[in-house]
């Protein structure tokens, strides 16, 4: 990798935000669990490695980028086919199949790199790269086997995540002043709001709709690969992915979209 940072306790954190939600895709996707551990300096890797560079708009120069061995991609790929019922997975469905849930798994790290500096944060185009240097990363287990996977954030990533200077103490009169009289934001924290998740729709003439019975197939406008919208009071707010919680459906947030878009999907 061209440019980065020793890990240090930011890049401790990437890390472990990133390995945990691409653990996460992997298992809404396979079907289990994908064990991880920090390792300090992963092995390099052959001339088939998939290394990856994704750019985040939290500032200029703020990216990670991620590294792993052609057995690693292969394996993570064939055990996620393998649970949609593909046994014998070649390379060609290996590897974009790996991408998928690698590109989820950074939409869910700018998510929290948006929570952690209180705006939104997007990924940027990323895109593979030829080579990667030293950092850190993680080992995932697969089938008992051990895959090492590098990861380094860029120096102006883990700037950007640095906290802003303490503000100014406000006067004691204002301070008083403001803890008795709550703000209007405030006043509406005990309202609730309807919350639904939309996987996708579907336009039909009135006559096909007559024909629908027990068992019929509408196909929607939505992949299966694509993030089902989270939306609140009739307005999209969030996108993100489907998964299971305990024998229930749950949705794991990935995407909050901006306010110009919430406004478009009132229209």
């Amino acid at each position: 990798m061209s440019a980065g940072t020793p890990v240090g306790k930011g890049a401790e954190w990437l890390l472990d935000e990133w390995a945990s939600r691409f653990a996460g895709g992997f298992e809404a996707m396979a079907g289990e669990p994908l064990p991880f551990k920090a390792v300090p300096a992963p092995a390099s890797h052959d001339g088939q490695a998939l290394i990856w560079r994704q750019p985040f708009d939290i500032a200029n120069g703020a990216t990670v980028e991620v590294a792993i061995g052609a057995p690693g991609w292969r394996a993570i790929g064939a055990k996620i086919l393998a649970g949609a019922g593909i046994d014998e997975a070649t390379d060609e469905d290996s590897r974009p199949t790996f991408l998928e849930v690698l590109q989820q798994s950074l939409s869910g790290l700018a998510s929290a790199l948006s929570a952690a500096v209180g705006r939104e944060v997007a990924c940027g185009k990323g895109g593979e790269i030829p080579s990667s240097g030293s950092g850190a990363g993680v080992a995932f287990e697969i089938g008992g086997a051990s895959f090492e996977c590098g990861f380094l954030a860029s120096g102006a990533l883990i700037e950007a995540l640095k906290p802003p200077a303490p503000p100014l103490q406000p006067s004691v009169a204002a301070s008083s002043a403001a803890a008795q009289s709550p703000s209007a934001l405030e006043l509406l924290y005990d309202v609730e709001l309807p919350v639904s998740v939309s996987f996708g729709r579907a336009h039909l003439p009135v006559k096909e709709v007559l024909k629908l019975t027990s068992g019929s197939i509408v196909e929607l406008n939505r992949g299966i690969a694509e993030p089902v919208e989270v939306i609140v009071n009739n307005c999209v707010i969030a996108r993100g992915e489907v998964v299971v919680v305990e024998g229930n459906y749950g949705v794991r947030i990935l995407e909050i979209v901006t306010r110009a878009e919430r406004l478009r999907t009132l229209h």
